[in-house]
């Protein structure tokens, strides 16, 4: 289903808009930021995408706290982990049900996974090959199912599961979709475009409560519901207006739902 042209033509314009490096002081990825080596950016980014809900404020906070005890270099905390058990401040990083047993999982994967890999990408790329699987035309799918499985292929916590979503239970992913958004859009005054074996066009929107609100309202969406065929319906819209690119109407969507909170609120 195509998008009203108006409409179409008001989204295109939002997303120049709000896309700007005025967008990064306000958002965590801004804290992501600070660093510029990819491996530091994937590492690090990744974690803070995963702890990426609540109150923005709290979020930026909680990354901050996290980039003081990973230090100059995530990789290289990593590279040491068995040397870091014995970080105090590691081991009371809470961001609300995330907490140091979720957080010492991650490290330890991040640890034994660069020892065979040079990026992060390659664990949504290891796995069921698109092209291989009958009657997916959903390239995304795919991917995030690889990753989970790879992240999750050695023993863990249980209670770990729930911080990486399952595309397989009907989720939206809206964490991960983010994530994406920041390592595979290039030429972006916000996202880092670092990888380059998934395509900007196979991203899928992050459905964040600001987005829902905002698609259903411009009745891009019937229902507001973060699951996964409402992540696809929406997607499969802003491919209609923007094929090669159509996470970067996350940007409309997420500043125009931003601006009317503010209006709502007063601000």
């Amino acid at each position: 289903m195509l998008v009203e042209p108006s409409l179409a033509n008001f989204l295109l314009e939002s997303a120049d808009f709000y896309e700007n490096s005025g967008f990064i002081a306000d958002d965590p990825i801004g804290v992501v930021h600070h660093y510029s080596d990819p491996k530091d950016i994937e590492i690090f980014g990744f974690i803070v995408a995963t702890i990426s809900w609540g109150a923005r404020k709290s979020i930026i906070n909680s990354a901050e706290k996290l980039r003081l005890i990973m230090g100059e270099s995530p990789y290289d905390f990593v590279e040491n982990w068995h040397t870091q058990f014995q970080n105090k401040q590691l081991a009371k990083f809470v961001h609300r049900t995330f907490n140091p047993e979720d957080l010492g999982y991650f490290l330890s994967f991040f640890h034994e996974f660069y020892r065979e890999n040079t990026s992060l990408e390659n664990a949504f790329i290891q796995g069921d090959s698109v092209e291989e699987v009958i009657n997916s035309g959903d390239r995304m799918q795919i991917y995030l199912r690889n990753f989970r499985n790879n992240f999750f292929l050695g023993e863990h916590p249980k209670r770990t599961e729930k911080h990486v979503s399952s595309v397989v239970k009907n989720s939206a992913c809206k964490r991960i979709n983010m994530y994406l958004r920041w390592m595979v859009r290039q030429k972006s005054p916000v996202d880092f475009g670092i990888w380059n074996q998934i395509d900007a066009k196979d991203l899928h929107l992050p459905l964040d409560v600001h987005v829902i609100r905002v698609a259903k309202e411009l009745k891009l969406i019937d229902k507001e519901v973060a699951d996964w065929q409402n992540c696809v319906s929406l997607t499969s819209k802003m491919q209609s207006i923007l094929p090669e690119d159509p996470a970067k109407m996350d940007y409309a969507l997420f500043g125009t739902g931003i601006e009317m909170k503010k209006k709502q609120l007063g601000m």
